[in-house]
This record gives C-alpha cells, structure tokens and sequence, in this order.
C-alpha cells in the first residue's frame, strides 16, 4: 500500500482506498500513473494534468472464452484414463477369476475322479459324465460305467437261475462286485440247505470249513455237537438189542408176561393201535398169533437195525430204534411154515425201558 496524491483535491489517500476521504473522488480501479512525471489521473483523462504528456490508457482486454476448453479436455482425459483403468482392473479381476473357476473345476475333477476309485456302482459314473463332460478321462470313465452296465445284466440272468454253479462262476468272474457279499451269502445259504439235509458229521464238517463265517456257522456247530450227542456207542447198541429180543423172544413168542413187564415202563404209551397198554394187553396181541394148529413162533431182529438218540415228550433223553422183525411160524404140519416180515419202530427210556412200539 502506498500514499497517493487524490487527482481531485491534491490530499494525501492510500492507493487502496475506495474512495477519497476528503472529497468522495473514486480512487480504487481508476487511477492511472503518469509516465513521465509520476503523477496519478483519473482514467478518464487524456493527458497529465501536471505536465501535460499524454497518458496511456490501459488495454482492455476481452475476457478469454477459450480458457474452458483446455480444462475440459484435461477433465475429458481424466475420465478418459479412469475408464481405461476400470476396464484394466475389470480385465485382471475377471482373468483371475476365470483362473480360480478353472482351477476350482479342475479339483473338483480329480476330487470327483477320486471318489470313483474302487466304486462299482454305475451310477456314480454316469454321475460324473454329467458333471464333468470336457474331462480328459471321459473315455476311460465311460468304459468302466458299460463293464458294469453289464455285470448288473449277468447279475440279474444269476438271480433267476439261483444254481450254485451259477452263483459260483460269478464270484470268480467278478470278485470285487457290488453284488458279491450277496452272492456268498446265497451260496452259503445253499450249502447249508444241503448239509442240513444230510444231517450227518461230515456234512455239518464240510460246511463249517467251507463256510467258517458263514450265516449258520452257529447252528451247524450246535447241530453237529447234537449228532455228536445223539451217537449211540456199540455197547449201547447192543444193550438196546438185547432188550428189545429180551421182548420178542421171551415176551411175545413165549407168551411171558413177567418178561413183557421188565421190558417195558409202567405202561406202554403205544403199543400198535393201543394207547398205553399194559403187560396184559401186549400179550393178549401174542395170543391172537398162536392158531390150533401153531406150535411155536420165533422172531429176529434184523442186524442192520437204526439206532439214534431222541427227546422224548417228557423233555428227557431216550433212545429210538427201527430194524426189521423177521417172524416164523411152525405149525403142526411141517410142511407149512409161515414167514413174515414186519417194520418196527419203538422208543426207550433213558433206563432203557419201552415206551412206545409200532409193528407194521
């Protein structure tokens, strides 16, 4: 800021002065300074009023109507740059996300691909061709899905053949199938029918070998400690014998009553057609035989006679016998024996006493 001299009244005024405090003349934007003696006029005169040169007007100049332009085009370039980079980054956003998904398919592939090892169901191929139908190992995945296809066909022709051979040539054939522990368990089911059948030691033997984990393993364990169980030893065969030609022999074709009582129990539960019959009534049976003209009659037990251990209705252990009875009879005419043959079925007591008989 500097002091002026007011072109009106000659005062001193700052330079920065609106107007002149003395007078009121209009100071700021319109003074111009003298060149030659230094002095300040008003702009609106021509020449100094103190040393007469003329003063020189300031240049107006016109408002620049071009200076926007530059400004837009630096704002048409910003925008310009910021497009292009939100492209770039989009371009990097979008390629890396591309990559993740293929690298995210690519596990889950191999994961998917993984999961088929060891499988044996169809399905979980068919599964995976779905799922995955651009893979490398469509072809191989393909192949094992048809090997399979047509193991569930020859599975499907086993099951309504139901032979052993049949179940048999399939477990060779296929041993890692998704139908095997079902074929094994049919065959096991199968073998076990037949040994059960046969009923003897080395049937219930064989299927326990063949079979050690096997569905009956437990019951042909018990069935054969029972067939163990049921065996009569030669002594006791004998026994039985004796007792039974005791009944025949001496009971019956002698027509001795007393004998007929030690070989039975209290009462016979059956004897043929009669319900407990007592020593009385068995040898009213012999009695019937001895015709006027009958002499004698001699009976013999057949020596490949059946002898077994069974449970007898009072829950205790008895013996049961069947044997053929061969039955002579010698009549006053010699020349006119008469043979029969007959079945006998009888049933002892664990003191071997008879409880039950049927001749037939």
């Amino acid at each position: 800021m500097s002091i002026i001299k007011c072109p009106e009244c000659q005062r001193p005024v700052s330079s920065m002065a609106g107007t002149c405090p003395h007078c009121g003349a209009r100071i700021a934007d319109n003074l111009v300074k003298c060149d030659h003696c230094g002095n300040f006029c008003t702009k609106d005169l021509d020449t100094c009023p103190t040393c007469g040169n003329p003063l020189k007007k300031p240049v107006q100049t016109k408002p620049e109507t071009s200076a926007p332009i530059p400004q837009k085009r630096k704002k048409s370039r910003g925008c310009l740059w910021r497009f292009v980079l939100l492209l770039v980054v989009a371009a990097i956003l979008g390629g890396g996300g591309y990559l993740w998904y293929l690298q995210m398919e690519e596990k889950r592939e191999a994961r998917d691909l993984q999961m088929l090892s060891g499988a044996m169901n169809p399905d979980f191929y068919e599964q995976f061709l779905q799922d995955h139908p651009n893979s490398p190992h469509v072809a191989d995945v393909r192949r094992r899905m048809e090997q399979l296809l047509a193991e569930a066909d020859e599975w499907q022709d086993v099951l309504r053949s139901k032979k052993r051979i049949d179940l048999l040539r399939f477990q060779q054939a296929h041993p890692n199938s998704l139908h095997s522990r079902e074929c094994r368990d049919m065959i096991d089911s199968i073998d076990w029918l037949d040994a059960r059948n046969i009923g003897t030691v080395e049937a219930m033997q064989d299927y326990m070998a063949n079979h050690p984990d096997g569905l009956y393993t437990s019951e042909a364990s018990d069935t054969l400690n029972a067939i163990i169980k049921s065996r009569i030893t030669p002594e006791e065969k004998s026994l039985i014998r004796g007792v039974l030609n005791t009944f025949f022999t001496r009971g019956l074709a002698k027509q001795d009553s007393l004998c007929i009582a030690e070989c039975i129990a209290d009462s016979m539960a059956r004897f043929c057609n009669t319900r407990n019959a007592t020593p009385n009534q068995i040898l009213s049976f012999a009695k019937e035989k001895m015709a006027e003209d009958v002499i004698g009659i001699h009976y013999i037990i057949d020596s490949g006679m059946n002898v077994r251990r069974e449970t007898l209705s009072d829950g205790k252990l008895g013996i049961a016998a069947d044997f053929s009875l061969e039955e002579t009879v010698n009549r006053t005419d010699a020349s006119r024996p008469t043979f029969h043959t007959y079945h006998v079925t009888t049933l002892l007591n664990s003191e071997r006493k008879i409880v039950l008989m049927n001749i037939k």
